[in-house]
């Protein structure tokens, strides 16, 4: 199978057209008393178990990865995102994205946080990676949200955070929908600008201790751009609930129709 994309627990890679497979760096069922490796066995283990039991909770929703099922021994089914990660995309095109598509992205991806967060899930883990892109027949791009092995559902939690740049530090370090909201407005940021808060291209160590300190002083860089006061109500806690976000984010895309 050809790779796609690695991760910290998990490998996905093309299983057929169209569809893309998710399994385990660590391949548990073929070592079962491996005590060694056993911690990050049992970590990348209960990932995928989590994430299949999420994803059987969330259901079909056009916001969402479409999940194709279980796949023996040990992976999870899904339909391949023919236009890549969302982060790629930016990297790689970032001029040719129209402000009618960050209008678009940005009620798409607060769409579907107010669908999990309406299903009590919380993502804990959201960047412009884990939102995937999809052709339309007009040639447009829609979002859906993926990666759900470190999420938190009721008792499972797969122990993710954000990372620095979409984390607020004074949050604490147990997930609840302001985490998601929060990172939202740094997703939002991206989208507008092309780069993450406060980025200015150094090393990944450097980025999370400016950041870090920044954002914990409630230090945000300023947002010229009609997508501003969302962007700012997110990272300054002033929407309670993602359906919050939800409303403001399909006024502003009311105006682009």
């Amino acid at each position: 199978m050809a790779v796609i994309h690695h991760s910290h627990n998990a490998i996905v890679a093309k299983l057929e057209p169209n569809i893309v497979l998710k399994y385990s760096r660590y391949a548990w069922w073929d070592y079962p008393h491996d005590a060694e490796h056993e911690p990050v066995i049992r970590e990348a283990k209960d990932s995928l178990l989590i994430e299949e039991r999420i994803l059987l909770a969330l259901g079909s929703h056009p916001r969402i990865i479409e999940f194709l099922g279980h796949y023996h021994p040990q992976g999870l089914k899904f339909i391949e995102a023919d236009k890549g990660d969302l982060q790629a995309y930016i990297n790689k095109s970032f001029s040719a994205i129209t402000l009618e598509d960050q209008v678009r992205w940005i009620l798409q991806a607060s769409e579907a946080i107010a669908y999990i967060h309406s299903k009590g899930i919380i993502h804990s883990d959201l960047r412009p990676e884990n939102f995937l892109l999809f052709s339309r027949p007009d040639g447009r791009m829609d979002l859906r949200l993926c990666d759900f092995g470190g999420s938190k559902y009721g008792d499972l939690y797969g122990g993710n955070l954000p990372d620095a740049g979409f984390f607020d530090p004074r949050h604490g370090l147990t997930p609840t929908p302001a985490t998601d909201i929060f990172s939202l407005g740094s997703v939002f940021f991206t989208i507008t600008y092309g780069h993450w808060p406060h980025w200015d291209n150094e090393e990944p160590p450097l980025y999370q201790v400016k950041v870090d300190d920044l954002f914990s002083r409630g230090e945000f860089p300023p947002v010229d751009h009609i997508t501003g006061p969302i962007i700012n109500s997110c990272w300054k806690g002033k929407y309670a609930t993602a359906n919050l976000l939800l409303e403001d984010c399909r006024n502003l895309c009311a105006g682009f129709q």
